[in-house]
């Protein structure tokens, strides 16, 4: 049976440990470098996040073509990890393998959706105590990111 209160179905965790991905729980010693979270969106739960996903995506010139045919079959997926890139805002951002450029006041939309529908989780409650610092950790990460691609930006 699933239950969904969002548009977010089936989220999952996976944590890149030692360049290794394997599903949160496993491995806890070792040293995490990414943190993966895979979701699908819809707006059959009364919240439009499937189409939200498009509008914000249609902004930013990086991710347009990459999700403007995106239905509520295809996997959403956020990776946040560590960055050296002087570039970068202290980490590294990629939706669905898109590395997103921080430089770019356009994000800031894809940002805030992200936080949005982390919060959401976590608001909720419907993930486990573990399952849920990692989404926070996505959370906290994105909205620095978003908020320092304004602050930054012509």
């Amino acid at each position: 049976m699933e239950v969904n209160f969002t548009g977010i179905k089936d989220p999952k965790i996976f944590l890149k440990r030692q360049g290794v991905l394997v599903p949160h729980g496993i491995a806890e010693e070792m040293k995490i470098h990414t943190i993966r979270m895979d979701c699908f969106l819809t707006d059959n739960t009364g919240s439009p996040d499937l189409s939200e996903l498009k509008r914000v995506t249609s902004k930013a010139p990086s991710l347009k073509e990459k999700f403007k045919n995106f239905t509520e079959n295809d996997l959403f997926r956020i990776e946040v990890s560590p960055s050296k890139e002087a570039q970068n805002f202290g980490y590294d951002l990629k939706f669905n393998g898109e590395e997103v450029q921080q430089w770019d006041k356009s994000i800031f939309g894809i940002c805030t959706f992200v936080c949005a529908i982390t919060r959401n989780l976590l608001t909720k409650g419907l993930e486990s105590p573990e399952m849920n610092k990692y989404i926070k950790a996505i959370n906290l990460i994105t909205d620095k990111i978003g908020k320092a691609s304004l602050k930054y930006v012509d």
